[in-house]
């Protein structure tokens, strides 16, 4: 309270110190040639009467105008004090939450007449692994993703003609690897998949992993505020990349593919998310843009308010161009999960 109190009285003194000459007062005197003791002290009780005057007023309107002024540092320092706790609730918390999705599909060919996968050129079945994120929205295990995460199949180009030759994809296993824990095989049959917006939902036993809470409101409320996003993105390089050399070391040692890499860093506690900071600029029916800086492997991270609930699932960035990059609003894992929206 020191603080403030020094300032309103230099303020108001301020105030009163240039107001006296300008403010009207009028104070009567005949020249210095011509003053007397008697008129030296009729101007002074003269000047302090104006004093007082001026700076009753100054106090008054000063203390108005300064209420309001420390009322918004007030509000802005709650309001960056709240954005810190948030911020480090998030990085302490919600990442806990966010797992590293790998899986493996292949493809059956109908005309061949059976259910065996298609093979490659080494004779071997033809299997193509994958990377993407997730994010842990209930006690039961709710899980949820990209549906390009879920069906790496669904919109993708790179095996449109794999697809045009009539083979029909299989998931063959997917695999979330959370913070702090060992490798959780997802039951393949609990995946449910969003017909509406590129959005997914899976089971899976987290354990421990934090429960991410989704937001009840809609993402307009965010729009032009911070947000973070989470996720995996580049995947195996960026893991290794933030790991400790000598743990890189002794992992490339012993590793002998992608799978056996990601137990590796999971054994040694190696496995967190990426964590990037942005503005929310715009909002469509089925769209958020923001300039949260992600890559391939992002998919299916959640995009999260500072006061820690989820506005939308990571799926699209605009390559060559950090400025935009998009998600799915919250509103379509709602309405996959059977939840209000």
């Amino acid at each position: 309270m020191n603080m403030p109190s020094r300032r309103l009285s230099s303020m108001v003194l301020v105030l009163a110190g240039v107001s006296i000459t300008g403010l009207g007062c009028r104070v009567s005197g005949r020249g210095r040639a011509g003053i007397t003791d008697q008129d030296i002290a009729k101007l002074r009780e003269q000047l302090e009467a104006c004093r007082k005057a001026h700076l009753a007023n100054a106090s008054h309107d000063e203390v108005q105008r300064l209420r309001v002024e420390l009322g918004q540092q007030n509000n802005a320092a709650q309001l960056f004090q709240q954005r810190d706790v948030s911020l480090r609730r998030i990085l302490d918390e919600s990442s806990r939450g966010v797992c590293l999705l790998h899986g493996k599909f292949g493809f059956v060919d109908p005309a061949v007449g059976t259910e065996e996968l298609v093979t490659d050129e080494t004779g071997g079945p033809l299997e193509l692994a994958y990377i993407g994120s997730g994010f842990r929205v209930s006690a039961e295990g709710d899980v949820v993703t990209n549906r390009h995460v879920a069906e790496p199949w669904w919109n993708n180009s790179s095996v449109a003609q794999l697809l045009g030759r009539g083979w029909v994809p299989r998931l063959l296993c997917l695999t979330a690897y959370f913070p702090g824990q060992a490798p959780r095989s997802v039951d393949l049959s609990t995946i449910r998949v969003s017909q509406k917006a590129d959005v997914a939902a899976m089971t899976v036993n987290a354990g421990s992993a934090t429960v991410l809470p989704l937001s009840a409101v809609s993402s307009n409320e965010y729009r032009g505020q911070r947000i973070v996003l989470m996720g995996y993105p580049t995947g195996l390089s960026a893991l290794l990349a933030r790991a400790e050399p000598e743990i890189v070391e002794d992992i490339l040692g012993v590793a002998v593919g992608p799978e056996s890499v990601l137990e590796e860093l999971a054994k040694r506690g190696a496995i967190s998310p990426i964590i990037t900071q942005g503005a929310l600029n715009e909002i469509t029916a089925g769209k958020l843009v923001y300039d949260a800086e992600t890559t391939s492997g992002g998919s299916g991270g959640p995009v999260i308010a500072m006061n820690g609930s989820v506005i939308g699932v990571n799926f699209a960035i605009t390559r060559d161009f950090h400025g935009s990059n998009f998600g799915v609003p919250v509103r379509f894992v709602r309405e996959l999960l059977g939840e209000p929206h």
